[in-house]
């Protein structure tokens, strides 16, 4: 992804002391490289959070079709969003 005010690369590469495959992120003057199991947690992490917020997103636009107060609006998001994250963590177990 390119865009005049951001700069995010994602490479992979080998890294030859530990002699296993590896993720190079660059953002802007940020680089980190880190294992394969890693970048997947961090890109998982990121598709999720790009989820909630479609999901979130959705949710509030029919809500306020319905002219429901605010407060409600919110409590609602907030229970959908515990609701989401109560979700099994041992995706990522070895």
């Amino acid at each position: 992804m390119e865009d005049k005010d951001l700069n995010f690369f994602v490479t992979s590469m080998y890294g030859a002391k530990r002699k296993q495959g590896m993720v190079q992120v660059q953002w802007n003057d940020l680089k980190v490289q880190m294992s394969i199991l890693e970048a997947k947690k961090i890109a998982y992490m990121i598709l999720e959070a790009t989820e909630g917020a479609a999901t979130d997103e959705a949710l509030m636009g029919m809500f306020s079709e319905l002219e429901l107060p605010m407060e409600l609006l919110g409590a609602l998001l907030q229970r959908m969003r515990a609701k989401r994250g109560s979700q099994d963590p041992r995706f990522f177990e070895d």
